[in-house]
């Protein structure tokens, strides 16, 4: 099948397709009362062509297999919109060029039943709706999040791509395993079970709440400063007081190990940048667990006065008075002071 322009399945309709599908056009779910449907017959349905296939946004539309032998495969196409895919019996490959994008206000449920979903491509949830996927994924392309809406995911997932979230929260609250990466560009990364993977902030309004920190191994890199907003939520840590959370540095003020403790439970957690062990505070999340935040710029030591007898002995080189300029210092580093001769007028 080939279509080089525009497919729509109306209000009750059904497009059934099995096979390769060239599709350099749109075909586009139309369903507004009663839903309409893309159904993959028994086989394998592959998605060429580079096309869109639009779900539209109404929570009725759908792309479902015929029968739990039908497989997805998504080579290049943007999937895009709102309502079904999957009937928990669809197979869903999702290849390197593919996206899967939810985009409207009714929300897109992804659910294929007991088979894993692949993905290689994109998957995101950009929309007021948010995106639910209730199924175990491999992924080793992207999944992210940025629209208001959010996404949970389900299943386990196993990790060797990305995870980021660019706004609103995405939850997964099975176990993530592979060596994968995770980036908090804005909003929440909430990991409801057992995750070891290195996490990356970007901005100054991000947070990573983990469930099981106490597990945690990885490395924490981009932790903004100066109250900027970025928070480590530790939901298995208890709030005790404000002083909970201590900092040892590397030696050399490239990263540490921040630790995080109740008394009873602690977590250790692997810091990349200049911090100071002053910096790090800690509150109640209101949900039985902490926020940890940091705080402080790191402050200059303080300046050596200039030698009297130094400034002296150069007034003496001239009969013109000698000025002392200080230059504040900056992060770590105490800037000399500097001396100044005014410029002789000229006959």
């Amino acid at each position: 099948m080939n279509n080089q322009a525009f497919i729509a399945v109306i209000d009750s309709g059904s497009l059934q397709a099995r096979g390769e599908v060239d599709n350099t056009g749109t075909i586009a779910l139309t369903g507004i009362a009663m839903g309409s449907t893309l159904t993959v017959l028994a086989g394998n349905l592959t998605l060429t062509g580079g096309g869109v296939v639009s779900l539209g946004d109404f929570a009725g539309n759908a792309i479902f297999a015929a029968a739990s032998t039908g497989t997805l495969t998504n080579v290049d196409n943007t999937i895009s919109g709102d309502g079904f895919l999957g009937n928990g019996q669809l197979t869903l490959v999702n290849q390197s060029g593919g996206v899967i994008r939810e985009t409207g206000s009714s929300g897109l449920i992804i659910d294929t039943g007991g088979s894993t979903i692949t993905n290689a491509g994109l998957i995101e949830s950009s929309g007021q709706g948010g995106m639910t996927i209730d199924n175990a994924v491999t992924n080793t392309g992207v999944i992210e999040n940025d629209g208001a809406g959010g996404m949970i995911v389900n299943g386990p997932v196993k990790n060797t791509g990305r995870i980021i979230v660019d706004g609103g929260t995405l939850a997964i609250y099975e176990a993530v395993s592979g060596n994968g990466t995770a980036t908090i560009k804005n909003g929440t990364l909430k990991f409801g079970a057992a995750f070891n993977e290195d996490v990356n902030f970007t901005t100054q309004s991000g947070i990573l709440e983990l469930a099981q920190s106490q597990s945690y191994t990885k490395t924490v890199t981009g932790i903004a400063i100066n109250g900027g907003g970025d928070f480590l939520e530790l939901d298995d840590i208890s709030f005790v007081s404000a002083d909970e959370a201590s900092y040892v540095d590397n030696g050399m003020h490239t990263g540490g190990v921040l630790t995080v403790t109740d008394g009873t439970h602690s977590a250790h957690i692997k810091l990349v940048g200049d911090y100071r062990p002053s910096g790090f505070g800690v509150q109640s999340d209101g949900n039985g667990g902490v926020n940890v935040f940091y705080s402080t710029l790191p402050t200059a030591p303080p300046r050596t006065a200039t030698s009297g007898r130094f400034v002296a002995a150069m007034a003496s080189l001239g009969s013109e008075a000698v000025g002392v300029a200080h230059l504040s210092g900056r992060g770590d580093y105490a800037h000399p002071t500097m001396l100044s001769v005014p410029r002789m007028a000229m006959a």
